[in-house]
């Protein structure tokens, strides 16, 4: 397996510009750029920080995008959606218009000690980042068919994972973008959701529950009928939350919260023993 050290991409400063990041050392690339410590950088993990960089700019994003280019999300959304590359850059745009200090806080992974970067079934490298994104919402946001205009609040997402694979040409293109998993949800003002969903939970307006078929060929005796049998009982619990008021939403998050906290410790001493088994 690979080891991993991170890079954080520039940050804007007051009286000052982005700041620049240290190139270390990593291989397993055709393209490539010598770092200041002399090992070579592939030219996809120079186009991942810059993807990623401050200030936050669609157009740039979008000279780096192949035609093909898709947005996968595995997380968030009420079921997994896959966007093109139109339907990712609307989205980034109505950002950029809304929140214009957006800032994804990207830290960009390279791999140390020479160890060679992983590639998918497509042959483009994988290059991986964490995202801690946030800003502030100071105009008009028009996401989902709903127009929000500038409230000036704070919106801080959580820490997601995510990956980018790039193809093998010169320059490499940003093929798929890949939001794999929530690593943590501290201080979120989201509901613990990334991008769009994340964006409409701030503004008080989150996606529903998803409509899902049951995958059992005969319903239990308790279904009303052949469809997911709890998504009556769902939309009446998210109706419930929505009405609820801030105190008791801040109750049921705390609570939440804490239940959370206890699965996670659940899993954690299940996957320390599971590498004994």
């Amino acid at each position: 397996s690979s080891t991993w050290e991170c890079r954080v991409t520039g940050r804007r400063r007051k009286g000052a510009g982005m700041t620049s990041t240290s190139m270390s050392h990593t291989a397993g690339s055709t393209g490539s750029h010598v770092g200041q410590s002399g090992p070579e950088l592939p030219d996809a993990v120079i186009m991942a920080e810059k993807f990623f960089a401050t200030p936050f700019d669609p157009e740039a994003q979008a000279d780096m995008c192949s035609d093909r280019m898709e947005a996968h999300h595995l997380h968030s959304w009420p079921m997994k959606k896959l966007e093109t590359k139109d339907e990712f850059l609307k989205h980034q745009r109505a950002i950029q218009r809304g929140c214009p200090d957006f800032d994804y806080r990207a830290c960009v992974w390279r791999t140390a000690n020479f160890d060679p970067y992983e590639t998918d079934e497509q042959g483009n490298m994988v290059v991986h980042a964490t995202v801690h994104a946030r800003c502030r919402h100071t105009d008009d946001l028009e996401v989902e068919g709903h127009l929000f205009g500038g409230t000036e609040e704070d919106i801080i997402f959580p820490k997601e994972w995510v990956t980018t694979h790039w193809t093998n040409t010169d320059p490499p293109t940003l093929d798929k973008l890949v939001s794999r998993q929530i690593l943590d949800v501290e201080g979120c003002s989201t509901g613990g959701l990334c991008g769009v969903p994340g964006f409409m939970f701030a503004m008080g307006k989150p996606l529903p529950p998803p409509l899902t078929e049951i995958l059992a060929p005969i319903p239990p005796a308790t279904a009303a009928d052949n469809r997911d049998p709890n998504f009556k009982m769902r939309v009446q619990v998210f109706k419930q939350i929505v009405r609820r008021d801030d105190a008791k939403k801040a109750a049921l998050k705390d609570l939440i919260g804490m239940q959370q906290r206890e699965i996670q410790q659940h899993m954690d001493y299940l996957n320390s023993i599971r590498n004994y088994l």
